[in-house]
């Protein structure tokens, strides 16, 4: 017997409104009212990936990284379609503007110093760089 992990994981009667970002869905308490194997990324049983535990520490500490310094912007002309083969991937990329958080920052923190460094990287605008960039 196989399962088709991409149905499963859009089924209407384990997920409402199955095809929309909903980050509620990983709370404890949603998870236990699920029953078991409504999601599986990395299979389940005998067969389940050894390198699951791994694959979720490197996610939280590659995302997190990332997120410290910079926005990621979906580029809004660009229609995803998915790819459906081992991994479910997007068919055509997923194309992203990197925003730099430093523009975040206010121009002035009353009480710290100015250094000549400080003066200069807060004179610079934010760096925009597409994926080709990196």
């Amino acid at each position: 017997m196989s399962t088709f992990s991409f149905t499963v994981h859009r089924d209407p009667r384990w997920w409402q409104h199955p095809l929309v970002f909903a980050p509620d869905r990983w709370t404890p308490e949603a998870e236990a009212a699920r029953p078991r194997f409504t999601y599986f990324p990395f299979g389940g049983g005998q067969r389940q990936c050894l390198g699951e535990p791994f694959a979720w520490m490197e996610a939280a500490i590659i995302l997190a990284a990332i997120g410290q310094h910079w926005r990621l912007i979906h580029v809004p002309t660009h229609r995803v379609d998915l790819n459906p083969l081992i991994t479910l991937r997007p068919r055509y990329g997923m194309p992203m503007v990197l925003e730099h958080r430093m523009a975040d920052l206010p121009l002035h923190i009353p009480g710290a110093p100015q250094t000549a460094q400080a003066l200069w990287d807060r004179e610079r605008p934010p760096k925009i760089v597409t994926g080709e960039d990196l």
